[in-house]
């Protein structure tokens, strides 16, 4: 019997309970905002340490500067991430040459999901600078999304993975391989 690898969200449980929190202390939006943003660069800095504990202590890279080419196209495909999840396009498909099929499926996922789980008719808004962390593995470039998105009074962590090459920058060197909005 053959399982498929899940993706795990690095402080999703330590996000939900920032969610809780917000809801029980009836949080401000902005104070909100804040928390998450706070909440997700802390996941994301947690997880790199657990990577390095995994490499042996190997140390980290500097962050290269992301590429305006593929800073556009990841801005791009989380527009379109954002356009199904407003239910303002159809489904994301292979075909669209933005995600990989797993990518696809987790943008379908998120979209579904909010329809099932909420009830909102506020559009989400992706107006915050992610934060994208980058590592470079041998020929292939994997990074690292994180972000808040807006949706009516309310706010959303976000995030998202891409994989690229490192050295061919063309129309489609990054491909988004996993997407997720937290919801509380």
């Amino acid at each position: 019997m053959t399982t498929s690898p899940a993706y795990v969200i690095p402080g999703a449980e330590g996000i939900a309970a920032a969610y809780a929190d917000m809801r029980r202390y009836n949080v401000a939006p902005l104070v909100a905002s804040d928390w998450l943003i706070e909440q997700v660069k802390d996941a994301a800095r947690d997880d790199i340490a657990q990577q390095l504990e995994r490499n042996h202590g190997a140390p980290a890279e500097e962050s290269p500067n992301v590429a305006d080419l593929v800073l556009r196209q990841i801005y791009r495909t989380i527009g379109v991430a954002l356009a199904v999840y407003n239910n303002q396009r159809s489904r994301v498909t292979a075909m669209d040459h933005i995600a990989t099929p797993q990518g696809a499926a987790a943008i379908n996922r998120a979209a579904v999901a909010r329809k099932v789980r909420t009830n909102d008719a506020h559009r989400a808004i992706f107006e915050y600078t992610p934060d994208i962390d980058t590592v470079e593995n041998g020929k292939e470039t994997i990074y690292y999304v994180s972000g808040v998105i807006y949706v009516g009074p309310r706010v959303r962590a976000l995030t998202a993975r891409f994989t690229g090459t490192a050295n061919a920058l063309t129309a489609h060197s990054v491909t988004l391989t996993h997407f997720d909005v937290l919801l509380p």
